[in-house]
């Protein structure tokens, strides 16, 4: 199951780069993205009692129509425990894709063991909602923007605050692509890297 995810998860990746990522213009704001965190935490608590979790979302709420692409990440003790998104949305709406990815995270993310309710208990969430793709013309990349390398069916992607300089930050999208990674900031081929625009927000934060 966690494997037919990713590879649904890579398809629809591709397909957002290849048609250039119409993404919905907005973010949501500080009540919302608190609703949005609570979501993702609860959506992962139903999933693991064996229920499932609708959004009861506030009446004529703009997450209702807001489709945008989304990330989950799962952080414990300051390390990362489990990721999962896509840059094309699978849900009807962002309060939907969000609970898709909070599960994924928790449950599909093949590098780390499936979360437990004490494990979530422990655990920090992050979202990250994506606004753009921007094709790389070289230079600095913000660390409040992520990178992606995308090149003849293979992707890499470093979110935001992930990594440090933009060299480095750069190998890592091209090691996560499986892609052997360029040994000198000469050697970037800017042809196959996106900078995302994104923002990133965490419990604790708002």
């Amino acid at each position: 199951m966690a494997q037919k995810i990713l590879i649904v998860l890579i398809f629809l990746f591709l397909a957002a780069v290849s048609a250039g990522a119409q993404i919905q213009t907005g973010q949501p704001d500080n009540h919302e993205k608190k609703l949005l965190l609570d979501y993702a935490r609860q959506s992962i608590v139903k999933k693991l009692s064996g229920q499932i979790f609708t959004p009861s979302l506030p009446k004529n709420s703009r997450l209702c129509e807001l489709r945008k692409p989304v990330f989950v990440t799962l952080e414990k003790d300051g390390k990362v425990r489990g990721c999962r998104g896509a840059l094309e949305p699978a849900g009807k709406n962002i309060a939907e894709e969000v609970c898709i990815m909070a599960i994924a995270a928790a449950l599909g993310d093949k590098r780390f063991p499936p979360l437990t309710k004490p494990g979530l208990k422990k655990s920090r969430i992050s979202i990250t909602i994506v606004s753009e793709l921007i094709p790389y013309s070289g230079g600095n990349i913000p660390k409040e923007d992520g990178i992606i390398y995308k090149k003849d069916g293979t992707a890499g992607i470093v979110l935001p605050y992930e990594g440090s300089d933009t060299f480095t930050r750069i190998r890592w999208a091209y090691i996560k692509a499986g892609i052997t990674p360029p040994d000198r900031p000469e050697n970037i081929k800017n042809q196959d890297l996106y900078i995302m625009k994104a923002e990133r927000f965490a419990d604790g934060d708002l």
